[in-house]
């Protein structure tokens, strides 16, 4: 009995280990895949970013900033496809599970084309869907309709349109996004096999043959495309492109949630109303303290505030370890509002981390507005960040005017108002590994985000999500050794 047993647990032993093997295999080589995918289009477009800077420097005139605008674009393009990168990554695994969320569909579309002379028409209404997933999808049709299309008159449009469904959910709507383009006239056309080899992922994509110049596919983004497809069937949308004569229409189509009520109330211009509480409510010449480690990150964010809140009680901390000590004690004082980054660094072992930083504020007595501003704004990322304390989370490439437009509604809303923060769960942070090889989620709904009504952003750098443990109704924190500076705080 006892060899039995014995011989039973080396076989479990090793079919856990088979397992674990294959899992690992799985990870490496969709995180080989994203960082693929992720190096193509940085080079891309850091070459873009830098070539509109060289020709604003041959005659450089703050009359024509055309190309430093066609600059800044294409980097905020380059932070997008940062954070693409864990998406291409939980996709490649079969481990994303989409999150729907309000969006406002006009602001969606204005950040997708910026930079881009794209014929917009978008419907001014708020929708549920994974924004992050149809940013993907969108993104890739975009780039390859310049990429590939009519280099003289790619006539590039990105439209919405919705219809009834079928068997009619109350609220419920059939949307369809659609990325147009005048095809290259001397590109071979696409066809159905080329467009149906992308659906199965473990398939090759068939190559179609090259014509006299040696130009191939008119849609040759292959691995692009290949995520947009199972971006698309993680989302449960309809992915189709399909060439007509020298028109390419890239679409996606689903049904969406739409909130009548919020919709009805849309002005014409949905930036000036992005969030349910109104930012006029918004005291002036609070106190507000910025904490960065970056010099450029410090002067545009305390830029921001100064310009759109209502305040030129800016104080800026970060130059070294020493001024992140000055910040702990300016805002323990006075300060009314706090925004500050999550890794700072200050060469060799000298590091902190800004949820440290926040705990040791909340346990201290502090109760003003708290924001996170972080390149890192992953999910797992964001339960790190509100499980510390913070109100809000900023990714680095929101622009500024529309995060002073949150950050006022969210202190009115918490600090004026009084109104207490959620205590649901949130989401946990993904076990990618143990994920690896398994089918996808299901489709999730942030209801708690819902109800609070700012979860509307014009990007996925910003996410208003229940707090757990951090901060409740009594407005007590959860016991925590006290933050000070010092090495090795990682």
């Amino acid at each position: 009995a006892l060899t039995i047993h014995v011989s039973l647990t080396r076989r479990s032993q090793f079919v856990a280990a088979c397992s674990y093997q294959s899992k690992l295999k799985i990870a490496v080589e969709g995180s080989r895949k994203a960082d693929s995918i992720l190096n193509h289009t940085l080079k891309n477009t850091m070459a873009d970013a830098a070539g509109e800077i060289a020709l604003f420097l041959q005659s450089p005139s703050l009359d024509n900033t055309f190309h430093l605008q066609q600059s800044y674009a294409s980097l905020r393009r380059g932070m997008r496809s940062c954070r693409h990168r864990q998406v291409y990554w939980q996709l490649a695994m079969n481990a994303y599970a989409p999150t729907l969320r309000p969006i406002r569909c006009m602001a969606f579309g204005r950040e997708l084309t910026v930079g881009r002379d794209v014929q917009l028409v978008m419907e001014n209404v708020v929708a549920w869907f994974d924004e992050t997933l149809l940013c993907l999808i969108l993104d890739n049709g975009l780039s390859n309709a310049f990429k590939y299309g009519d280099p003289q008159s790619p006539n590039v449009g990105l439209s919405m349109a919705t219809s009834a469904p079928l068997g009619t959910t109350p609220g419920k709507q059939r949307v369809t996004f659609m990325v147009t383009n005048r095809a290259h006239p001397q590109r071979p056309p696409l066809t159905k096999a080329f467009v149906d080899s992308f659906r199965n992922p473990d398939n090759h994509p068939q190559p179609l043959p090259k014509d006299a110049l040696g130009l191939c596919s008119a849609m040759s983004d292959q691995i692009g495309l290949q995520h947009a497809f199972l971006a698309a069937e993680a989302h449960g949308m309809e992915l189709s492109l399909v060439q007509v004569g020298d028109q390419v229409t890239f679409e996606a189509q689903f049904e969406a949630q739409f909130d009548a009520d919020v919709s009805a109330q849309l002005e014409e211009d949905p930036l000036d109303n992005t969030c349910s509480d109104d930012p006029t409510a918004f005291p002036e010449d609070l106190e507000v303290c910025i904490l960065d480690d970056s010099p450029s990150a410090r002067r545009l964010v305390a830029h921001g505030v100064q310009t759109w809140g209502h305040t030129q009680n800016v104080r800026v901390f970060g130059d070294d370890p020493a001024s992140a000590q000055g910040f702990v004690d300016a805002v323990k004082a006075t300060a009314h509002i706090v925004i500050l980054d999550q890794h700072l660094e200050y060469g060799g072992n000298v590091s902190f981390l800004g949820t440290d930083i926040a705990h040791d504020l909340l346990a201290s007595g502090y109760r003003g507005l708290l924001c996170v501003r972080s390149g890192n704004v992953a999910e797992e990322d964001l339960w790190l960040y509100f499980t510390a304390g913070a109100h809000g989370v900023f990714g680095k490439d929101e622009v500024m005017r529309d995060m002073m437009m949150r950050i006022k509604a969210l202190y009115v809303r918490h600090i004026v108002k009084g109104l207490p923060v959620d205590c649901h769960h949130g989401p946990q942070p993904p076990n990618l590994l143990s994920q690896a090889g398994s089918s996808s989620a299901s489709t999730s709904t942030a209801s708690p985000i819902r109800k609070s009504g700012l979860g509307m952003s014009n990007s996925t750098s910003y996410i208003e999500l229940p707090h757990t443990a951090s901060r409740c109704q009594t407005g007590e924190t959860a016991p925590r050794p006290a933050w000070s500076p010092a090495p090795n705080l990682r």
